[in-house]
């Protein structure tokens, strides 16, 4: 696939030279159940080339064979999840929550389908069996609260992104345990979790064991011991902002992976020492 621009006419184009010889197509690259496939495409002002890819016509007739399969959500469905605080995007056929953009019309149901939390409603039981990608939250309340986020999302091995709160202060967590052991997908638990852990044996010790593709979390106020030995792809924002805002109470350590290890910085170690914690690795 080639990219041309055209700054006479301001526009840019995508052209396949390898269609003649029965090569590929141009189509989206982004999640959607309308694909369209080109030979030639001009970008439109707000198009990227990354909003494209090439394909194969094996894969062009996959693709359109996934497409046909789709069928529109029920329109009472649609302000359900809506009221909810999912949305629907009438361009990709998708409901997106979270910063998932792909989420299906069965998954929405599941999701749907879950209890909504408030206040003080977090339980062991949460998902219960249910296996989903995110979580719809309502939780908002910071002021005066303690949660027992203990086994919240544990086994949890399709759960790609999980709020925990809507509250920008974040929440008052004092149990963890388990919290989100082996969740082996997920990648970002959105909402500041405020440590008021009770020194229970557990701390943050096993809170995120199995977390393989864990990127994103914030975590406030850390008073205890910390490990994320089995997150290699956590970002070094994450770590700045745990030790940044640590409570510096008593001597701690954060364990990392060894490539999350790799990552932190002369900075970030010397900030850590400053507030008694020391970074460390397997």
């Amino acid at each position: 696939m080639q990219y041309h621009g055209n700054t006479t006419a301001n526009h840019k184009w995508f052209i396949n030279r390898n269609i003649r010889e029965g090569g590929k197509f141009i189509t989206q690259a982004y999640p959607t159940n309308f694909h369209q496939f080109y030979t030639r495409k001009i970008l439109t002002a707000t198009e990227n080339i990354e909003d494209y890819k090439e394909v194969t016509e094996a894969e062009k007739t996959d693709i359109e064979a996934e497409d046909a399969k789709w069928s529109e959500p029920d329109k009472g469905f649609i302000l359900q999840a809506q009221a909810a605080g999912m949305d629907y995007n009438r361009a990709t056929g998708y409901f997106e929550l979270n910063g998932l953009t792909d989420i299906t019309n069965q998954e929405a149901f599941v999701i749907h389908d879950m209890p909504l939390l408030n206040d003080r409603d977090y339980n062991k039981t949460y998902f219960d069996t249910r296996k989903l990608r995110t979580n719809i939250c309502t939780v908002t309340t910071n002021d005066y609260l303690e949660y027992d986020i203990s086994y919240f999302a544990s086994g949890q091995d399709k759960l790609e992104v999980a709020r925990i709160t809507l509250n920008q202060k974040g929440i008052r967590v004092v149990h963890n345990n388990s919290a989100f052991n082996n969740c082996a997908k997920l990648r970002k638990i959105l909402g500041i979790i405020v440590d008021n852990t009770i020194n229970d044996g557990y701390g943050w010790l096993n809170t995120f064991r199995g977390c393989y593709k864990l990127e994103y979390i914030r975590i406030k106020g850390l008073r205890l011991s910390l490990s994320f030995i089995d997150s290699p792809l956590l970002s070094l924002e994450s770590i700045q902002y745990i030790v940044a805002n640590a409570a510096s109470t008593s001597p701690i350590t954060i364990t990392l992976h060894p490539e999350a290890y790799a990552r932190v910085t002369d900075e970030i170690f010397a900030l850590a020492a400053e507030k008694q914690i020391t970074i460390a690795t397997t």
